[in-house]
């Protein structure tokens, strides 16, 4: 299958890995970007150097050759990441999508914060599927939309995530209302203090940490849920509000609080039995390699894809 993947210009974690999964589960050759995002391929901005979806995929098409594909209609579906309508310009390329979705099956991808839908690019798409990542079962009843969460690429997955560890909770990141009070619990209660880390040491003390804490940010889904795991430590998760499909399970997989008072009692636990630590953290690496893979993320969005055409 080849798809044509519409997608902003500026970084957008969620719409770069899902493009890196595209091309890892449908080859560079059945994966073309509109417009051509060089950080794709190779370009880092220098600003962002430490986030992980900046990738180095082969450039297979040009824009000029790509609008002419999509003239002759060589693209058996169309991907459209969208957030806002202002994420779109008003010009021929456009037009022209609008013209095609009418005849070539079309997807909408919202990777974006909010929980509103963009009903507006429905109405001019009319896609078979709205792909969304904050997705709230009850505020969502519109059946053309799904939810499709974050993931995080085997490209900053380590090899080796069997080094020797400390039973000690990392946590790196921005403060904000929703996530100090979680945070100054740490700080007053364990003593703890989270420098700003530099991305090859943000890394190694991921690996070096048994227990990697999880807060929400401006969305339900962080990337952090699914990095953390990735890097073979213990999912330690404020509980996000929004369906995931095959999410982490609380002591199973991670451990997971809802609020102050349950995080504080679970940490203490966590810090004085490091074996059931080292027991889920296993368990939730081996989950994360099932489910939470870019490329599996985008084979899962693939089989709803082929199953609606």
């Amino acid at each position: 299958m080849r798809v044509l993947f519409i997608t902003p210009t500026f970084l957008d974690y969620g719409l770069d890995t899902l493009y890196d999964g595209l091309v890892q589960h449908l080859g560079s050759e059945n994966v073309i970007e509109y417009p051509q995002k060089p950080v794709l391929h190779g370009d880092k901005q220098r600003r962002f150097h430490w986030y992980p979806c900046f990738f180095n995929h082969p450039i297979v098409s040009t824009d000029a050759l790509t609008t002419e594909k999509l003239r002759k209609n060589e693209f058996d579906s169309i991907l459209i990441g969208c957030r806002y309508i202002t994420d779109f310009p008003n010009n021929e390329f456009f037009d022209l999508l609008k013209v095609k979705a009418k005849v070539i099956p079309t997807f909408l991808i919202d990777q974006g914060d909010e929980f509103e839908i963009n009903d507006k690019l429905i109405k001019d798409f009319n896609p078979q599927l709205y792909f969304k990542r904050e997705f709230f079962p009850d505020k969502n009843a519109n059946k053309k939309v799904v939810p499709l969460s974050f993931s995080f690429s085997l490209n900053y997955t380590p090899y080796d995530t069997s080094i020797t560890r400390k039973n000690n909770l990392f946590w790196a990141g921005t403060s904000s209302p929703s996530r100090e009070p979680y945070l100054e619990i740490c700080r007053d209660s364990y003593g703890y203090s989270f420098p700003n880390y530099y991305h090859d040491d943000y890394h190694q003390m991921l690996l070096s940490n048994s227990i990697g804490l999880n807060l929400m940010g401006r969305g339900n889904d962080t990337v952090r849920y699914y990095e953390v795991p990735a890097h073979g430590t213990l999912l330690f998760s404020q509980k996000p509000e929004i369906e995931i499909e095959n999410a982490f399970v609380d002591g199973k997989t991670a451990v997971i609080f809802e609020n102050t008072e349950e995080m504080k009692e679970k940490l203490d636990f966590c810090l004085s039995h490091q074996a059931y630590v080292d027991k889920i953290r296993k368990v939730g690496l081996n989950w994360y390699h099932t489910y939470h893979t870019s490329k599996i993320r985008a084979s899962q969005m693939m089989a709803k894809i082929t199953s609606t055409t």
